[in-house]
């Protein structure tokens, strides 16, 4: 599903905490969340934002590492940037999907413009996100999981 809206479906304060997020047989969701975004505070917030929901996160400063860092850990998510230096967030998604068409990439961005949101799409992200509204990322790793 891909859509840079949130859900109609309104969430209860409770479903964006950690812990009402179970498995079925009661057990807190383990989730390890890669980030990739060549801006340091930036992955440092992104981290206070959502580190309440993750158990463990990875990071890299650009794509050219993201391949490999997703075989390395497996994350559950994948937050990218799109504007790196070497390899931009669009091709890392798509080197990602290509070899792993069950994960689940959110494109986290200043760029509001549509032929980024489609190309992102193209590429195989199931969201696109703002990074003015960062608590969007919450309410997609709860509601997504």
């Amino acid at each position: 599903m891909y859509s840079s809206k949130l859900s109609t479906t309104t969430l209860a304060a409770t479903d964006l905490e950690p812990s009402s997020w179970k498995t079925e047989n009661g057990n807190k969701t383990i989730v390890k969340v890669l980030i990739v975004e060549d801006d340091a505070p930036m992955r440092e917030l992104i981290k206070r934002v959502i580190g309440d929901l993750v158990d463990s996160f990875c990071e890299c400063s650009d794509g050219r590492d993201a391949l490999a860092l997703y075989e390395k850990h497996r994350p559950a998510w994948v937050l990218m940037d799109i504007r790196m230096e070497h390899v931009d967030g669009l091709t890392a998604t798509q080197q990602i999907m290509r070899t792993w068409p069950s994960a689940r990439v959110l494109v986290v961005t200043t760029y509001a413009d549509e032929d980024l949101r489609e190309a992102a799409r193209r590429a195989g992200a199931c969201g696109y996100i703002s990074k003015e509204n960062l608590l969007e990322i919450r309410k997609w790793l709860v509601t997504q999981a």
